[in-house]
């Protein structure tokens, strides 16, 4: 009845009975929407941090049935990396936003990238990602004509801090028509030679409407903690000892890492 009707559509699956994996519902689910919606031009499919929204595996289902030339927003929860990028190969021609979460960062692919209309893009994990430089650097780097770009990533096994000359010479010389940049990137270094940073080091280049603060390890590991303000995402990464504090009214979740000294009294007034 209303097939050709719905132009905005939200999907929440759940399995209550629990007879399926939800992983494999929600790719069922998501492989027919392009089949029955055919008028979609909205789509939310599992992007909030919950496990009752589960991700997508989209390597299980056939290229045909999972894309629409029609798409112009879409929100999604994927399980690899690789499945966004199969998203971005050009057959979501008409698609200005993206926004995506990925469980998991796997093997570097080798899809080919077409972005020509891509004005707002959303990249946010909760893992560890080991391969920054090889896959997401150079993906952004290809999108040229973003808007707005949100970013909330934990970056491990690199030899530098990724900060404010880092995101500048990297990624934003690269988008000269950027108006908005949000973001939440921690960085952990191993066996790094890196001359030891202050806090003001890090926020260079941004001079305002940024944050973020340095931990020193032992064994010469370090974790840097950046993040924009006024914070509007909903999850926060961990926080240390050493958080230089402020208002997040939008945040909902996050935890607190104290490898280092116990968190006192005083940071939970």
């Amino acid at each position: 009845m209303f097939k050709k009707q719905i132009s905005h559509l939200v999907v929440t699956v759940t399995d209550d009975a629990k007879t399926t994996p939800l992983e494999d519902l929600a790719t069922y689910v998501y492989g027919r929407i392009f089949t029955f919606f055919t008028s979609v031009t909205h789509l939310e499919f599992g992007i909030y941090y919950t496990s009752r929204h589960p991700t997508l595996f989209l390597q299980a289902l056939p290229s045909n049935i999972c894309f629409s030339s029609k798409i112009v927003h879409l929100c999604v929860k994927v399980l690899y990396f690789d499945d966004c990028l199969r998203l971005l190969d050009g057959r979501l021609y008409q698609m200005n936003t993206f926004v995506v979460t990925v469980d998991w960062f796997s093997c570097i692919s080798s899809h080919t990238i077409r972005l020509r209309n891509l004005k707002c893009f959303s990249l946010m994990s909760r893992a560890t990602t080991t391969t920054y430089d090889d896959q997401i650097v150079p993906l952004l780097r290809q999108m040229s004509q973003l808007k707005k770009l949100t970013l909330s990533l934990k970056i491990g096994n690199r030899r530098t801090y990724v900060e404010g000359t880092h995101l500048n010479n990297e990624i934003l010389s690269q988008m000269s028509y950027l108006r908005t940049f949000i973001f939440d990137i921690v960085t952990h270094i191993v066996d790094s030679n890196e001359i030891l940073k202050s806090n003001d080091d890090v926020r260079r280049i941004f001079v305002q409407h940024v944050d973020g603060y340095i931990d020193y390890f032992p064994n010469r590991e370090g974790r840097c903690h950046l993040f924009s303000l006024p914070f509007t995402m909903k999850y926060m990464h961990a926080v240390t000892n050493n958080f230089p504090g402020g208002i997040f009214r939008k945040v909902r979740m996050s935890s607190i890492f104290d490898d280092i000294r116990s968190f006192e009294y005083d940071f939970f007034k």
